[in-house]
Parts: structure tokens; sequence; C-alpha cells
């Protein structure tokens, strides 16, 4: 006998069922149902169980698919961008340009020497017998000396800070690393020399030894800049776009479409759970833990009765590395005259669920 849910199924017009006298054939009409699923499986045996099982999933794959908005042609709506105004022009009122990370960058300030000369993460600690050398905490070589660091063992004896100083400069602005690309070489070799000194004569680091872990130290001295980098670009951010330096708007002049033809993220990176979401725009999205805080948002947005579609992870670009995205989220939905909404979703926040806090941004 067939089972309860199949007859259920059958009763609501959902499946057809064929015999041929020795074998059962039950063919579903769209997609096949958990309880029916289960069913259909529990009655098979040995591999026939599996092979059932991959069929109906491979069934409630295309299903899905043919059924996504994408795949019917339905537009999603274009999303407008932040943009900022560039200066006018006799007069006139200046174009708007997209508000990228290389706007911001253009307008760095880069003074390697603004701050306390400092190197947080290197560390060359006297031991008995020898010196320990760490980088950002990971133990990196143990010895007096090296026999690898040729350019300076040569002259270990009489090297210099004016030395070490040319030599690490020269290697922060070889073509391959193209950290100091940005800093004049005087201005380079100016601040190379303080965390020297600063090493030899505040942290008590005897300058043959600096010598003699030279990449070590170049290693963590091209970090240090691409740390002040950071810190310039993300106070210019904040000056510029934050603080109303710049006239920024979220515009329709440089929008973003969602392809319909393309989900921009690569396949191995797409979500291949349990859930179903049927008012993702596309057939697949990318991927979810099924334990994680994120599922629970994006089950929320695919139920929520205000929501018609919605897309994981747009590919819209970011602004500099680091920078609050709250901030940038809520500015966006500011300067778009309403039309845009801006979220943080969590599990909880401020006793609200998911749905709650979607309901309070929609409101």
């Amino acid at each position: 006998p067939l089972p309860a849910s199949v007859l259920e199924a059958q009763a609501a017009g959902q499946v057809t069922v064929t015999s041929d006298g020795e074998r059962q054939r039950v063919q579903v009409r769209g997609a096949v149902p958990a309880a029916l699923a289960t069913a259909l499986v529990g009655g098979q045996r040995g591999k026939q169980r599996e092979q059932v099982g991959q069929q109906i999933e491979r069934h409630n794959a295309l299903v899905s698919a043919a059924q996504a908005p994408a795949h019917r042609g339905v537009p999603f709506k274009a999303l407008p961008r932040l943009c900022y105004r560039l200066p006018a022009a006799q007069g006139q009122q200046g174009e708007l340009a997209l508000l990228e990370r290389e706007a911001v960058f253009e307008q760095v300030d880069l003074n390697l020497l603004g701050q306390t000369i400092s190197l947080p993460g290197f560390t060359m600690v006297e031991q008995a017998t020898a010196w320990n050398v760490y980088l950002d905490g990971q133990k990196l070589r143990v010895g007096r000396s090296g026999t690898e660091q040729l350019p300076l063992d040569a002259v270990r004896g009489t090297i210099t800070e004016d030395d070490l100083t040319r030599w690490l400069s020269a290697e922060l602005q070889h073509p391959s690393r193209n950290v100091a690309r940005d800093v004049l070489p005087a201005h380079l070799r100016a601040f190379v020399l303080a965390t020297v000194r600063h090493l030899v004569y505040e942290q008590r680091v005897p300058l043959e030894q600096l010598a003699r872990h030279q990449y070590p130290l170049m290693q963590r001295l091209n970090i240090r800049i691409e740390e002040l980098r950071d810190e310039a670009s993300r106070s210019a951010f904040k000056q510029f776009v934050l603080d109303g330096g710049w006239d920024v708007e979220a515009s329709a002049a440089h929008e973003f479409r969602f392809d319909a033809a393309a989900y921009p993220v690569p396949a191995s990176k797409r979500y291949q759970g349990k859930f179903r979401f049927s008012k993702h725009y596309y057939p697949v999205l990318a991927n979810l833990d099924d334990d994680g805080e994120e599922l629970r948002c994006a089950l929320a947005i695919d139920e929520h009765p205000q929501v018609r579609h919605w897309v994981r992870s747009a590919h819209i670009r970011e602004m500099p590395k680091e920078l609050e995205k709250a901030q940038v989220g809520r500015l966006w939905a500011e300067r778009s005259r309403g039309l845009c909404r801006f979220a943080f979703v969590f599990k909880q926040e401020a006793g609200l669920n998911p749905t709650q806090q979607l309901d309070a941004a929609m409101a």
C-alpha cells in the first residue's frame, strides 16, 4: 500500500500514481515536499533509498531554478550607488562620480613620521646564548648570527645605521613589494632611520643583530607602512565622506543592476544546505551555515511579507577595508531620498528577533 502522504498528495492532484502490475510509479508536479520525500525514500530498500533521495534532490533543484525570478525574466530593481560630486567648473555644477576606494586614496596624505615612531609586533629578546626574534608574536629565528643574510653579514663588524637604512629602504621600494609606492624616497629613508634608532636606543637591540635579521625587520616595516596607510585612508574617508567634506548622494547615475543571467558568486561557494528560499532572486545563493546566524537572517528575509525578491552577497564594491559598514550603509540609505533602507540584522538586538528588526527597518 502507498504511504498516507502519497495518498494525500494524490487526492490533492499533486502526484499521479500508475502501476505496471509489479511496481508503482509516482509522478510529482512541482517540488517534492519534505513529508512526501521522506515517504518515497522510506519505501525503498538498499541502494534504491540513496538513489531515490538523490533523484528528489535533483528534481527539487531543477524546480527551484525554474521558479526563480531571474530564470523567469523578472527584473530586479536597480540600486543607486554612493557618488560624490566633482568640483564645479566655470560656475557649473560638478558631475557625479562613483565613490570608489581609489577616489579616497587619492586624497590620502601618507605621513609616516606623523605619529610616534614604533614597530609593534617586532620583538628581539636576548637569552643566555641567543636572540629570539618574534614577528607578531611568532618566533622566526633563534641564534646570534645567520648564514643567509648575505648583503649585510659581509660588513657585520662595521655596519652603520645608514647602511641598514639604505638596504631596508631599497627593499621596501622594490617593485615586487611596491609598499612605498606613494612615499618619497627621502621620506621613506627618514622613517626607516627613525625606526632603526627607536629599536637601537629605546628597545636596546644591538644594531648588528638588527642587521643579521634584516628580512624579518623589513617584513614588519612593510606591514607597519600598510597599517599607517590604512589609518590615513580611514581618516580621509571619515573626513570626506562621513563628515561632509564631499557632497555625497546615492544616485541612479551610477546604479547597480543584477544580471539575471549571472549570479556574482562562484559555484564552489554556493549554498548546498537543506533549506529552500522561494524569494531569492537567483536559483542558488552564496554559502550559509545551516546552524549560523546568517541563515536565521536569510530565512527571516525570505519569509517577510514585504520582501518581493532578495539577493545574498551582492557584488557591490567596498570602501577602504576595515571601515565600519554600518556607517556606510546608513549613509547610503540616508542619501537615497527614501528609496533605500539599511539594517544590520542580528539573532537578537535590543530584544528584537530578526523579523522584528526587519519590520523596524522597513517602517
